[in-house]
């Protein structure tokens, strides 16, 4: 009985640590702080929207949106486009691009599924060279440099 008594006063006592093997992404986060330019675009993925506003520098509000009856977290970035959670992704990259004509756009592909390789392609198809730039188990980031 004592032993057993001293093992849950060690147990309560002491502090909880827990510790997320591998699933940490703060560093998608981290390194898209350290080389985004102002001029830069930033198209960020459904799930990475979230990522963004938990670990990212800029303010966060919620605001309502037309799409959706629950509020969607909104970055203080100019030069953002947020894809919403639809099939038709590497339409609205493609589109989005052939009227910001950047030189230089990230794509943030957090928790993507089967997405990430059609954005990737609507940004070759529109005239980028994407390379990856971090990754992480759960996301990747991209960065697409013009060729024209």
């Amino acid at each position: 009985m004592a032993a057993a008594i001293l093992v849950a006063t060690i147990a309560l006592v002491r502090p909880l640590h827990v510790e997320y093997y591998e699933v940490n992404d703060v560093p998608l986060i981290d390194y898209l702080a350290a080389h985004v330019q102002p001029d830069d675009d930033l198209i960020v993925s459904p799930s990475g929207i979230f990522l963004v506003a938990y670990y990212g520098p800029w303010p966060v509000t919620a605001v309502e949106t037309e799409h959706f009856s629950y509020a969607m977290a909104t970055i203080g970035r100019e030069r953002t486009r947020y894809l919403y959670p639809r099939t038709r992704e590497a339409e609205d990259v493609s589109r989005y691009l052939t009227e910001s004509k950047p030189n230089r756009a990230w794509y943030l592909a957090y928790r993507t599924g089967v997405t990430e390789p059609d954005v990737i392609a609507a940004m070759v198809a529109r005239g980028y060279r994407v390379h990856q730039a971090q990754e992480t188990r759960r996301g990747r980031l991209y960065l697409a440099l013009a060729t024209r």
